[in-house]
């Protein structure tokens, strides 16, 4: 065993090789997580952490990919979160906002008490929602003026 296999890193050191912030390393340690911070059990650390870290940064690009898809197919600016929340739902939110107002307030009266709120927010989300081709340069396209199409019955001249 050399020197530097029982030769410890700082909190600090070991955060700065990490590139961790010292307070997570200070919380594992703590945890019973990192029992130690020898020089080699540091250094062998860091391709994984890498790896996590570049697993991470796509996991979350996918998230977000996906997440955007969800939100434009039911027309919503953000997905509510709390309770009342379930991936598995997804159809089901999409036919209480297809559903009509008169509907809509009939179900709400059938929902727990602690979910009202995250429907509320759903009716939100979908009122403040902006179709991605309406976000553009603001110049009317064909495809605007077929989806709205009352937008764009200008008066004749005649």
């Amino acid at each position: 065993m050399s020197a530097t296999d029982v030769e410890e890193y700082t909190l600090e050191e070991a955060a700065a090789v990490l590139d961790l912030d010292a307070v997570l390393v200070r919380f594992r340690l703590q945890s019973g997580s990192l029992q130690s911070l020898r020089r080699s059990d540091v250094e062998a650390m860091k391709p994984v952490l890498e790896e996590q870290a570049r697993l991470m940064i796509e996991i979350n690009d996918d998230f977000d990919e996906y997440h955007k898809i969800v939100n434009d197919g039911l027309r919503i600016k953000w997905m509510p979160m709390g309770p009342g929340f379930r991936v598995r739902d997804l159809d089901r939110y999409e036919a209480f906002l297809d559903s009509s107002d008169a509907e809509q307030a009939e179900f709400l009266k059938t929902v727990d008490e602690d979910e009202v709120e995250f429907w509320l927010e759903l009716l939100t989300a979908r009122a403040m929602y902006v179709h991605p081709d309406d976000k553009r340069d603001g110049s009317i396209t064909e495809a605007k003026v077929a989806r709205h199409p009352e937008r764009y019955d200008w008066p004749s001249d005649e």
